[in-house]
């Protein structure tokens, strides 16, 4: 039995329609408002779950028969107002999740992190797995609940825990609704003009997906990997949208100072309104930053090859445009 936490977001989606095709037996967890995906289980191989991470007496019975956990679930956001629930669930449904792989013996994890553990402080060209952590003011309530998250991997390994890890870049793909990635290209099809100066590594969701089922067939252990497919700047990334939707380029720069003007403006807005700003500090901060990543590690280690950036914005435009539409 797989079990896997998360099932309804990008990640979990795209691996459990993954195994399926495998023919694997799946135990699924799921929110009590979650928006379940379609899926073929004509063989009535997914079993889903609903219940709490942080609920440690629901949690242990799930994890009955369980050999391999794909631990996707996770809080993201950049409001301050999430904090708490980012800490809760990042950090301490992680360690719920390690200690009951080593209560219940439990064969492997996988656990999915984020290049944002890696260093969100400084540009940086080339940032790999031996990129240090590094604390600052600047780092993102999310980026700092991952990289404790790790800890807790981490900790668990050093207890025996047989584990790997996945830092992927900034997932791509036709996600459900307005989460995940979905926002990016909803965003172009709204045609909005701006862009700024940053960049990041960008990654298909089925690359992550297929980086994950690697390390966990493998003997692999002990290890964390950054999956990220192509490097590129945020105009870049809008461009190739763009053009796959046939739509106006965005043609307006800003610049960090217009981006602290508009964070700003912003919580300003928020706080007379009570409505989520549409930007905050952090994400405008981090707008403005370019920071790429090597995966030559992964790709070395398991002959493995990423898709360019122009065939995974090709595919997710093509599924989601009858859905923006």
């Amino acid at each position: 039995m797989i079990l896997i936490t998360g099932g309804t977001g990008l990640v979990g989606t795209f691996l459990i329609r993954k195994l399926l095709e495998g023919n694997e037996k799946i135990r699924a967890l799921k929110r009590k408002d979650s928006v379940l995906p379609s899926f073929d289980n004509s063989k009535g191989l997914l079993e889903w779950v609903e219940g709490d991470i942080l609920d440690l007496g629901f949690l242990s019975s799930v994890f009955d028969s369980v050999e391999k956990v794909y631990h996707s679930a996770a809080v993201v956001g950049f409001l301050p107002s999430q904090r708490k629930d980012m800490y809760k669930v990042n950090i301490g449904g992680t360690a719920n999740i390690v200690n009951l792989c080593l209560e219940k013996n439990s064969r492997k994890l996988c656990h999915v992190s984020s290049v944002a553990a890696i260093n969100h402080s400084l540009n940086g060209l080339n940032l790999d797995e031996n990129s240090s952590w590094t604390d600052s003011s600047q780092e993102s309530p999310y980026a700092i609940s991952k990289y404790l998250s790790e800890l807790e991997v981490w900790r668990g390994i050093a207890e025996g825990l047989k584990a790997v890890i996945v830092n992927p870049s900034f997932i791509l793909g036709p996600g459900n609704g307005g989460r995940s990635s979905t926002r990016i290209f909803n965003y172009i099809w709204d045609k909005k003009p701006y862009y700024t100066n940053g960049g990041t590594g960008f990654v298909d969701v089925r690359d992550v997906v297929d980086s994950m089922l690697i390390l966990m067939e493998s003997d692999t252990a002990s290890k964390r990997y950054i999956v990220n497919g192509t490097n590129a700047t945020f105009k870049e990334l809008f461009d190739i949208i763009a053009l796959n939707f046939n739509l106006p380029k965005p043609s307006i720069r800003v610049s960090p100072f217009f981006s602290s003007i508009a964070w700003r403006v912003e919580w300003l807005r928020s706080l007379l309104t009570g409505k989520e700003p549409f930007i905050t500090r952090t994400s405008a901060y981090i707008a403005q930053k370019k920071r790429f990543f090597s995966n030559e590690n992964f790709c070395r280690d398991f002959d493995f090859r990423f898709r360019d950036l122009s065939e995974t914005v090709e595919w997710a435009c093509r599924e989601l445009q009858p859905i923006l539409s």
